[in-house]
């Protein structure tokens, strides 16, 4: 489940922070903003995963770029927009437009009946990551390493309380586990496609169970 595994992400990366609680919660003003940033883009970002073909919601999720420079006058009045940043995004806009109104299910099957629900939240965390960015720079100069580790770890309290409330419990088998671990372990696929992911998965596990007959001393040409 993808808050329970960001949950667990950033709780790892937090750990630091209990080496000097007192430093690393300090900032409390960079800790709300890290947090809420964290925590907005990613539950936007899942919903949208959920409600939506995944990939068409990451092209929408990817106008963040653009609304970096779309919304940095607002928080910076040295900034201006030239005609070819307008431009630009102008592209950058078009280019999603056609895709959300001119997309459909792509499953075909109904399986996305709530998809311009899920483009929603996919513009949702567009915008979210954005102003999490231009506030973040404004606070930026207190910021610590240590307020990191202290961010980490509040997102992780809220990312694994969304996965309590929109996830499905999740126990891990051995199944499940041997899955984390070619998850994890395995190299970058040659693309996204279902089957390139797949492939690699199943080189992973196949070099398990040839280290284990090795260590066994059991022959492998069978």
């Amino acid at each position: 489940p993808p808050f329970l595994i960001l949950s667990i992400s950033l709780f790892i990366g937090g750990l630091p922070g209990f080496l000097n609680l007192k430093t690393a919660f300090s900032n409390r003003r960079a800790i709300v903003i890290g947090v809420l940033g964290y925590t907005l883009y990613h539950f936007f970002l899942f919903q949208g995963y959920r409600l939506a073909p995944p990939i068409h919601v990451n092209v929408v999720n990817y106008l963040w770029p653009s609304l970096i420079v779309l919304l940095g006058p607002l928080f910076d009045r040295s900034l201006k927009l030239s005609a070819l940043n307008i431009f630009g995004l102008f592209l950058g806009f078009a280019g999603v437009a056609y895709l959300v109104l001119g997309g459909s299910d792509s499953s075909g099957d109904g399986a996305y009946p709530y998809l311009f629900a899920g483009y929603g939240c996919g513009l949702l965390a567009a915008f979210t990551w954005p102003i999490y960015t231009w506030l973040t720079r404004k606070t930026g100069e207190g910021t610590s390493t240590w307020n990191v580790a202290a961010i980490c770890l509040c997102a992780s309290v809220l990312t694994f309380t969304c996965h309590h409330f929109f996830e499905e419990p999740f126990s891990l088998s051995g199944l499940s586990g041997s899955k984390m671990l070619a998850l994890v372990a395995m190299e970058p696929p040659a693309s996204f496609d279902s089957t390139a992911v797949r492939d690699e998965k199943v080189k992973v596990l196949r070099s398990l169970r040839r280290a284990a007959f090795r260590s066994k001393g059991w022959p492998l040409d069978w």
